[in-house]
């Protein structure tokens, strides 16, 4: 199933890469336009000749890639096959695959991880904080081994995503998590009604409070006991687990706006209503596809 338009065909994007600026910070790299289209479109000429190449297309204003051969493969070492990356980049792979290895090595064994005593109690360290720790520490070595060049770091797309998520994770995100927690209970008991009128709007309950707790694992741990109370079949709220992914009706989470940060075509992005965006519709089948499948599997195995 395909959605959407081809970039080929989708005239805001081809209006934005014929300005040559746009074009290079798109694919990385200057246009190369045919004669037709230069013609057409003089403020690529520069940008083509000077590719020294004469490119060649079947949608005015773009052409092959400089250094193209026409069939996607770019000749000019702009791709990463057969490309020869240095000993450090290697090392630094290696490290972060490292702390990876070591987040599932501590998470898989619990007694591998310290104890701390709490109020009089033993804890285990969080794996939340293990997590950061060994992210943090992979990270400090590899720029300290990996002859990093620390004055880049921030004109990356990746940084520029992750800043983009931070923030977005400490203002949205967690204001609406600290004004729903407050008030939780509340909305426990309105929904409750309506689940209780109706069992199957339990999947349309869970849906909407995961995405006001942004947590499945707290909507389900919120939402199921009202569902049991209320006599919803266990096999009914099996079949709409799906349903507790709701974190993309705003796009809020740092997996989405780090998305939108990576896209360089400009093609992913946030509506104009907020809610109106790249995500929405294809988050939509897939909860649904989820439940209509998961309810299809309980009933003939439950």
């Amino acid at each position: 199933m395909r959605r959407g338009k081809d970039l080929d065909d989708d005239k805001e994007f081809q209006a934005r890469i014929a300005d040559p600026e746009q074009y290079a910070y798109v694919y990385g790299e200057p246009a190369a336009v045919s004669v037709d289209s230069a013609l057409l479109t003089p403020q690529l000429v520069g940008a083509g000749v000077g590719a020294g190449g004469s490119g060649t297309s079947d949608r005015p204003g773009v052409g092959t890639p400089a250094g193209g051969n026409g069939h996607g493969h770019n000749t000019n070492g702009s791709t990463l096959l057969d490309r020869r990356f240095s000993k450090e980049a290697f090392r630094s792979t290696w490290i972060f695959f490292a702390g990876i290895a070591t987040v599932v090595l501590l998470g898989a064994f619990s007694g591998l991880r310290p104890s701390f005593t709490v109020d009089g109690e033993s804890e285990k360290l969080s794996m939340n904080l293990v997590i950061q720790m060994a992210m943090l520490v992979s990270g400090a070595v590899i720029l300290l081994t990996c002859k990093v060049k620390a004055n880049e770091i921030n004109n990356g797309s990746v940084f520029k995503a992750g800043m983009t998520a931070i923030f977005a994770v400490f203002g949205v995100a967690w204001m609406a998590d600290t004004f729903f927690s407050a008030h939780i209970a509340a909305l426990q008991d309105s929904l409750g009604s309506v689940v209780h009128s109706a069992p199957w709007t339990y999947a349309i309950v869970l849906f909407v409070v995961s995405k006001l707790v942004n947590s499945q694992a707290a909507a389900l741990v919120a939402v199921a006991p009202i569902g049991l109370a209320l006599g919803v079949e266990p096999a009914l709220i099996i079949a709409f687990f799906g349903a507790s992914y709701g974190y993309f009706i705003l796009p809020t989470y740092p997996s989405d706006l780090a998305c939108i940060g990576f896209d360089r075509s400009g093609t992913t992005r946030i509506g104009k209503f907020v809610i109106n965006h790249s995500f929405i519709i294809p988050g939509l089948i897939s909860v649904f596809t989820s439940c209509v499948v998961g309810f299809a599997l309980v009933s003939i195995f439950l």
